[in-house]
């Protein structure tokens, strides 16, 4: 099921690095593997320092390990002071990075799974039942309701939005590197949850819109 075409990228997870690295090899065949030199910058976003759960100090061994085997340190890095520092000429002014991005998400989903999912579906489901509508979960009915009660236009805007922080954030923070084997000048490192326990024996919060901007949405 697409969440965005703007979004959406193919990948793969594992827990074995002999395995990743077999599947990065079938699925980026046109690369050369040849070398194996590696960036020496190395950022951090959003990191533990301290060893005060079991998840971060899991966390910071593999820190350590990675530093050690690329022969560096690493440095904490802070995207919105980066943005603020060096913001892109087409950048509004006095906007930050995250007023900037607060809706962006939210509407690329919303407004894509609108048309390439929603709609479709509700016209299959309608044609074979009478004109019926399906149930449909309260989550991306909230979500949908979202994109609706914005005009078409704010996702052309949502698109500029994101194009314009990945121009910058490419040409600025991962840079790529023409003149080495590596991929790119640097290495960033962010954490996707804390982990910790999450039981399922409860309820949670009532579901809603998905505002805002995090480490975890730099990479789509």
């Amino acid at each position: 099921m697409p969440l965005a075409p703007e979004l959406d990228t193919a990948g793969f997870l594992c827990r074995d690095p002999v395995i990743w690295t077999a599947a990065s090899r079938v699925m980026y065949s046109n690369l050369s593997w040849a070398s194996t030199a590696f960036p020496k910058t190395l950022y951090t976003l959003n990191f533990p320092t301290t060893a005060s759960t079991p998840g971060n100090a899991v966390l910071l061994g593999f820190l350590r390990n990675l530093t050690t085997f690329l022969g560096t340190n690493s440095t904490p890095f802070n995207i919105a002071s980066a943005w603020a520092a060096n913001p892109p000429a087409a950048a509004p002014r006095n906007v930050s990075l995250t007023q900037l991005l607060n809706i962006t998400y939210p509407i690329l989903i919303s407004k894509e799974q609108t048309m390439l999912v929603r709609d479709p579906f509700y016209a299959d489901y309608g044609a074979a039942l009478g004109g019926r509508k399906p149930f449909v979960d309260p989550a991306p009915l909230i979500r949908w309701a979202f994109g609706d009660a914005y005009p078409a236009s704010a996702l052309t805007d949502a698109i500029n939005n994101q194009t314009l922080f990945a121009n910058w954030f490419n040409s600025q923070i991962l840079v790529a590197n023409t003149s080495s084997p590596t991929c790119s000048n640097a290495i960033m490192l962010y954490t996707g949850s804390s982990a910790q326990q999450n039981p399922r024996n409860q309820y949670f919060s009532a579901p809603g819109v998905p505002y805002g901007f995090s480490s975890g949405r730099i990479s789509p």
